[in-house]
């Protein structure tokens, strides 16, 4: 089941890297404008960075120990990114940047620890 939906993932991102350019123009038909020239390519900025998110949710969900430490800050940051640019509309830093490097960080300390620290011995007295 877990397969399944990792290549569900991989299958969403590169439909949405394939034809992000029409989607860019079905959703902004017309780009005669200033404006509307600038939201176009700011809509392809967020599908590049849903991309990008799927495709880091998908090393995460793939790997263990370590490496699962690792990527969880590129994952935070990803997820950070595509909120900003779909939420807020701000690509910029924001209020919401400190709120997020805290709960990557707090999130990263208790794998460190689950990863990390000895296992438990269990006493069974004596016979």
């Amino acid at each position: 089941m877990r397969n399944i939906f990792k290549l569900t993932l991989i299958i969403i991102a590169t439909i949405l890297f394939e034809y992000n350019f029409e989607l860019t123009y079905y959703f902004i038909p017309d780009i005669s404008t200033g404006e509307l020239y600038n939201d176009w390519w700011e809509l392809r900025k967020v599908f590049y960075s849903i991309i990008f998110m799927i495709l880091t949710l998908t090393i995460f969900l793939s790997t263990k120990g370590l490496t699962k430490i690792m990527t969880l800050p590129l994952l935070g940051f990803t997820i950070d990114d595509v909120i900003d640019r779909t939420v807020f509309n701000s690509p910029t830093w924001h209020w919401t940047d400190y709120i997020l490097i805290t709960t990557t960080t707090f999130v990263m300390v208790m794998l460190i620890y689950n990863y990390v620290r000895p296992p438990r011995r269990i006493d069974k007295g004596f016979y």
